[in-house]
């Protein structure tokens, strides 16, 4: 499978000509989209009739391969054998797809040969979101180490003067650097439908490593849809989300898939830990 990450389809594919065909014709498009390239690259590659071998650029939502490979990525388990489609079946998928302007094939197209496949609008259905969550983790990372490392030198301080003040602040920073952790520390993305969920990165990872992928989307989604109907603010969405979580443990809605709650994860980092058990304690409150 071509590199990680996710997908998004809207709900409206459910009006769309592709639902009205049968179940086949939205597999394979839905695996088209998730082996393209979420990133250019380029792959060795020989022209027809070269010696030689050199590259060729695969560009984002583009994906070198054949059709009978993609009749192995839609083959699916059925009474004790693998089903795979006829080539034929795919190839007449690819083009129906290519005739409703869904993807475009580069070249010759014929099961015995390559296809290299475009996907059209592919960044509605991806949204190229992994840098974007790298560089906020490596700022949360950089900005802990720096308190780690200001905790360090304040303490040496005290050590040397015999200074004791307990009303002093732990992290001692300037008032420009204050402000600058603050404002990136509380930035906040927006999740869900109609994009009224708010949660910072850390939150969001959070929400996936203690309740698992499917239920985080679950919880965010409910969420949104309350708040985009009823108007209601929530002073964090975070606490809130785990708030509704445990209540439906409690009221019998809802078991991990061993019928246990989830146990309790930690980021490996105590100042991080603190921070996230202060929040889940003011869930309760709500």
């Amino acid at each position: 499978m071509a590199g990680v990450g996710w997908i998004r389809i809207h709900r409206q594919i459910v009006d769309s000509d592709i639902y009205q065909m049968p179940p086949l014709y939205l597999r394979v498009f839905e695996r088209l989209l998730i082996e393209a390239n979420h990133q250019d690259s380029e792959i060795p590659y020989k022209e027809k009739g070269e010696k030689v071998i050199g590259k060729k650029l695969i560009k984002r939502g583009e994906r070198l391969t054949s059709v009978r490979d993609i009749c192995k990525w839609v083959s699916w388990y059925e009474r004790g054998k693998d089903i795979i489609p006829n080539p034929k079946t795919i190839q007449n998928i690819l083009d129906w797809l290519v005739e409703n302007d869904m993807i475009q094939i580069y070249g010759t197209k014929g099961n015995r040969t390559e296809t290299h496949y475009n996907i059209i609008n592919y960044n509605n259905f991806q949204e190229d979101c992994a840098d974007k969550v790298t560089k906020k983790k490596q700022s949360l990372d950089r900005q802990v180490t720096e308190k780690q490392q200001s905790l360090d030198t304040n303490n040496n301080v005290k050590n040397d003067k015999n200074v004791k003040n307990d009303k002093e602040d732990i992290f001692i920073h300037s008032d420009d650097e204050k402000k600058s952790n603050k404002k990136s520390t509380l930035k906040k993305d927006t999740y869900g439908e109609f994009e009224k969920v708010s949660l910072t990165i850390d939150e969001f990872n959070k929400l996936i490593n203690s309740l698992g992928q499917a239920r985080a989307k679950e919880m965010i989604d409910k969420l949104d849809a309350y708040k985009a109907s009823t108007g209601k603010k929530y002073s964090s969405d975070y606490a809130t989300i785990l708030n509704w979580h445990r209540k439906d443990i409690v009221d019998g809605k809802y078991k991990g898939q061993n019928g246990t709650k989830n146990p309790k994860e930690t980021s490996g980092n105590i100042f991080l830990d603190m921070m996230y058990e202060e929040i889940e304690k003011e869930a309760w409150k709500q």
